[in-house]
């Protein structure tokens, strides 16, 4: 019975190792429903290969023809180049008997068992790792992931390495010196992988790959997280420095001493100020303001006011979009209420005004700034902040909110005037001067904003929209314009 090798290739496509949250980008899958399926620019060749269902119609059996294997080649670009690409598979795992050669073929790295032994293919020789454990073999299929690294990819020092992972178990050498293998110089032309091979006989129930994305790099090499990158930074000694290449969640502060952190202007890069809390300037910590934060000159130096995205420890509060600046360690800044929190504030039952925040900070700044700027704002005291009926001495007597919906102020008065030079003879026109421009001056939450006349109880009409003119019935008697937002 032919048992089953596993070979990587290298003609053209990419994967990382782990550490604190790397990203990844998928490259293809391969295996769905008991089916071998091509997406992303991979396709299977079987090449002559007897593949069917399992009986559960989960996983493919496979048994390949005269020692030809079945591939999966990969033609699509990857995500990134010169990281790392991962294989993940679940596939039966039985020992082949004797160590096939290899080395006039194209793979770049192979698996296998053999003698009791996991074995790698490093492009010239199989190199021992770790000794099969208890419950591994080919009664059913066990995951197996290969990583191979293309991170130190440089024309004058090509250097490539596998890593293979059983289950949760990540191999070694046999003399436990590294998990990772070092594969030779051949197919060494490209940075990515460009597909894998089967050989033998066995089961195969998953075959995705993924590539690591490069979110920093340090002497021409990507790595999957900041933190990786510095700490191999460090050990050049002096003051290195580590280029962000993409946004990351990860704060850069901690690293700040020991390297220089470079940037960008669209790579936004976080950082908590020293100390751990701004220093407000003229307001109370946690309110609303200007503030400035010491920031260490290994980062000031090296990262702009575009793209350093600030740490607050305040969770109700964020810093306002471009208000950052820069004045060689210094940096200031404007805090206000963060977005989440008006966002989730509601009025009228379980209205959220969200069709324009930024129209809504401002309107808040500027008509109920003690309870937007407040150390202790919340969305229940926007909320209530926005239903208060503003009353006061020269005030509309609307809900805040209904004068923001509206475009108007809190000041703006509502109440109907009798146009000019009204040449109706069926009826008396009144308009709301400060709504003439409301179709272009409302929020945005409300669709329909229309006027309902009333005489008493009775509704006499209620299709105008706001803006227009109203006409009441020549008849005497008292009536009522109200604005009904839908």
């Amino acid at each position: 019975m032919n048992k089953a090798y596993f070979m990587s290739f290298v003609f053209a496509a990419a994967l990382p190792a782990m550490a604190v949250e790397e990203q990844y980008g998928d490259l293809f899958k391969g295996v769905k429903d008991g089916a071998l399926v091509s997406t992303n620019g991979a396709s299977w060749a079987t090449n002559g290969a007897t593949v069917a269902p399992t009986n559960s119609n989960t996983a493919v059996a496979f048994e390949t023809a005269d020692n030809t294997p079945i591939g999966l080649n990969v033609t699509a670009d990857a995500a990134d180049t010169n990281t790392i690409v991962k294989v993940e598979l679940q596939v039966t795992l039985a020992d082949v008997g004797k160590f096939a050669d290899l080395s006039s073929g194209a793979a770049q790295t192979a698996f296998c068992v053999c003698t009791n032994s996991f074995n790698a293919w490093n492009g010239s020789d199989w190199v021992a790792l770790n000794e099969v454990p208890a419950g591994i073999d080919e009664s059913q299929p066990t995951n197996l992931t290969v990583e191979i690294s293309y991170q130190d990819m440089k024309a004058e020092s090509p250097a490539r390495k596998a890593r293979f992972t059983v289950g949760d178990t990540i191999l070694v050498t046999r003399d436990g010196s590294s998990p990772w293998v070092n594969l030779g110089a051949s197919a060494i032309a490209t940075n990515n992988l460009a597909g894998f091979a089967i050989n033998g006989e066995g089961i195969i129930a998953q075959a995705d790959a993924s590539v690591m994305l490069g979110v920093a790099e340090y002497a021409g090499v990507k790595y999957g997280t900041i933190s990786n990158a510095v700490e191999v930074a460090k050990k050049a000694g002096g003051t290195p420095t580590v280029e962000v290449l993409r946004e990351t969640d990860e704060d850069v502060t901690e690293y700040a001493e020991s390297v220089n952190i470079a940037a960008a202007d669209d790579v936004p890069v976080k950082v908590n100020p020293v100390g751990g809390a701004v220093t407000p300037k003229g307001v109370d910590s946690g309110a609303s303001g200007e503030y400035t934060a010491s920031l260490p000159a290994s980062i000031a130096t090296h990262v702009s006011a575009k793209n350093l995205q600030i740490t607050l420890p305040y969770t109700n509060k964020e810093v306002k979009p471009d208000s950052v600046k820069i004045d060689t360690t210094t940096a200031t800044f404007e805090v206000r209420t963060a977005s989440s929190v008006l966002k989730a504030a509601s009025v009228d039952g379980d209205k959220h005004l969200t069709a324009n925040v930024e129209g809504l900070h401002e309107y808040l700044a500027a008509h109920a700034a003690s309870d937007y700027e407040s150390k202790n704002v919340s969305s229940s005291t926007i909320s209530d902040a926005l239903a208060a009926t503003r009353d006061g001495e020269n005030e509309n007597g609307l809900p805040l909110y209904q004068s923001y919906a509206l475009g108007i102020a809190p000041t703006d008065s509502v109440k109907p005037v009798t146009v000019a030079n009204d040449e109706s003879t069926t009826a008396i026109t009144v308009e709301i001067p400060s709504l003439k421009n409301v179709a272009t001056s409302k929020s945005g939450d409300y669709n329909n904003i229309k006027y309902v006349v009333k005489k008493g109880d009775e509704v006499i009409s209620d299709n105008t929209d706001a803006g227009n003119p109203i006409s009441l019935p020549l008849s005497t008697g008292s009536y009522t314009v109200i604005i009904d937002m839908q």
